[in-house]
């Protein structure tokens, strides 16, 4: 058909099947009124999404996670935008797993997620569904912005049908009534099978949020627990990195202000008891800066204090910084998710690729500002992977060996220390690493003779 809008002119045609990664040619011959023909010719390629070549054969049974890929700087909203975008599927920013179907997540299912992590990024949650037995399943998607539901009928992503979407928002777990374009109709699964399943979300500004939940007989309703790890497998086998906490009990701490009891400093908030707190009068925009070892963080943890439940914090910003805490990066910021008991532990996650030595973490809020008299937390975790050089070294020796490590990291372009800390390959993947007799760098070997003025460009050193 042809359509018009001002002077464009619009062609749509029925290709049939056509093949993805194979350059195509269209050609298109306009007659005006006055009988003059004109012909254009292009070409065009359907891109190969290679992500639905690389899963792992579905396994026998759940293996108790679901991949989760982020796509940072989507921006809008709509699912379009996402798959349009030029880093949609095969090189995520972020690829982990999950433990249930939700993303962003506190880490207990139990515990709903913050509602504010990021904004303007997409995200694709993709891998196998183990129905615990023969039914017929229905299922609801609960999200802001816009999302999609697939399932196939097999394990091959060949197969997947869109069964439910959100073309609006909803809130954390919001899951709309049977007829919605959000619930799907049931649909008869087998035990013992799996079947691929995906789900996509686009996050323009505000709150972000993507839940699965499913059932088998009585409607699903707001706040359903999304579908168990016990019943999902991943798509993609992942690395295993360890996650820690890079913060440790005695690491320098500094509280905002000194407006606390004696007994509840912000030492007591890192030193891994749940029993003390950290507890600020100034109730508001309080917190600690922690000098650690160095690392990447990537999430928090934080574990409500013994009473008091107003004084929880309600939301967060983290900073990170390589000098020293002279000058801070933004690292996160959004919600902190009702707590529903004392001591009860409940983990944010984020994106975050930057390395830094120093944290500064500040509760803006709490949770009722006008019943609180302060702001108090049992415990802070920075979670993340640790620079791992510094757990590595030999214990010191009696005397001295002779030599002293260096370790070159190339190239780092710029001039500062933050530029080199900030750098992925620091400080746990050097270019070089080698023993030198003194100390100093680029060396002529003997310590008496001074080295060249100019050995390289960018090649920053630690010795």
């Amino acid at each position: 058909g042809v359509a018009q809008s001002g002077a464009t002119y619009s062609i749509t045609a029925d290709t049939g099947a056509i093949a993805a990664g194979t350059e195509h040619s269209v050609s298109a011959t306009f007659k005006d009124s006055a009988g003059e023909t004109t012909t254009h010719d292009a070409t065009f390629t359907i891109p190969v999404w290679e992500i639905y070549n690389l899963g792992t054969a579905a396994p026998g049974s759940a293996a108790g996670v679901i991949s989760v890929r982020e796509y940072w700087g989507v921006g809008g909203g709509s699912i379009s935008q996402l798959e349009s975008h030029a880093t949609f599927p095969d090189s995520p920013t972020v690829e982990k797993d999950a433990g249930y179907f939700e993303w962003p997540q506190s880490g207990d299912i139990n515990v709903k997620p913050a509602g504010n992590v990021m904004d303007n990024y997409g995200v694709q949650m993709i891998g196998f569904l183990h129905p615990p037995e023969t039914a017929d399943y229905q299922f609801a998607i609960a999200s802001d912005d816009n999302s999609q539901l697939w399932l196939s009928t097999d394990a091959n992503p060949a197969n997947r049908v869109l069964i439910a979407k959100e073309s609006g928002w909803q809130p954390l777990r919001k899951y709309q009534p049977v007829g919605d374009e959000a619930t799907s109709v049931f649909i008869s699964l087998e035990a013992g099978k799996a079947y691929y399943i995906e789900a996509l979300m686009n996050e323009g500004g505000g709150g972000d949020n993507l839940a699965v939940a499913w059932t088998t007989g009585d409607a699903i309703v707001p706040d359903a627990l999304p579908i168990s790890g016990e019943y999902l497998s991943p798509w993609v086998i992942l690395e295993v990195v360890e996650v820690v906490d890079v913060s440790q009990p005695g690491d320098p701490v500094v509280p905002t202000s000194d407006n606390h009891p004696g007994g509840e400093h912000a030492g007591f908030a890192i030193d891994n008891d749940a029993s003390t707190k950290y507890l600020n009068f100034d109730k508001l925009d309080t917190g600690l800066t922690i000098s650690t070892g160095g690392g990447v963080v990537t999430g928090l943890g934080l574990t409500s204090a013994n009473d008091a439940p107003d004084r929880d914090p309600a939301s967060f910003v983290l900073s990170g910084s390589n000098d020293g805490g002279a000058t801070f990066t933004e690292i996160a910021s959004g919600d902190v998710a009702a707590f529903t008991a004392r001591f009860e532990r409940q983990e944010l996650s984020f994106a975050n690729e930057a390395g830094y030595s120093t944290y500064h973490l500040i509760f803006p809020t709490v949770a009722n500002e006008g019943g609180a008299n302060s702001m108090q937390i049992a415990e802070i975790e920075l979670i993340g992977t640790a620079w791992g050089i510094y757990n590595l070294g030999t214990a010191a020796p009696g005397s001295a060996a002779g030599s002293i490590s260096l370790r070159e990291f190339d190239p780092v372009p710029g001039t500062s220390i933050a530029e080199l800390i900030g750098h992925p390959s620091f400080p746990d993947s050097p270019t070089l690493e080698t023993n030198i007799g003194y100390f100093e760098w680029p060396q002529s070997g003997d310590i008496a003779v001074n080295p060249e003025g100019n050995a390289a460009g960018w090649f920053p050193t630690s010795a």
